[in-house]
């Protein structure tokens, strides 16, 4: 991981939350200005969607700087889902 990656900071589960149909957990990170060349402070939150009575999931981030700072979010989550073999898998990708 390189120096600017988000696992670099210390996490905080901030707790699973039901809302209807979908639980939702959240974790909330805060890089401190001027570490690894940060211009201000920054305050993300990921969370992590699960929408039970519509098999869909997604994940959701947020960030918040006191100054301009530039920001690029990637993901990097890999898992498997009900199946034991990559080959039965298909991503369906609605952009």
């Amino acid at each position: 991981m390189g120096d600017y990656c988000l696992s670099n900071y210390i996490t905080r589960f901030a707790g699973v939350f039901k809302a209807g149909d979908s639980l939702c957990a959240i974790f909330q990170i805060q890089a401190k200005k001027k570490k690894n060349g940060l211009p201000g402070n920054v305050n993300y939150q990921v969370s992590f969607i699960l929408y039970e009575n519509e098999n869909k999931f997604s994940i959701k981030y947020t960030a918040r700087s006191d100054d301009e700072t530039p920001i690029s979010v990637t993901n990097g989550l890999s898992f498997v889902l009900g199946e034991s073999n990559l080959d039965k898998l298909r991503l369906k990708v609605d952009s």
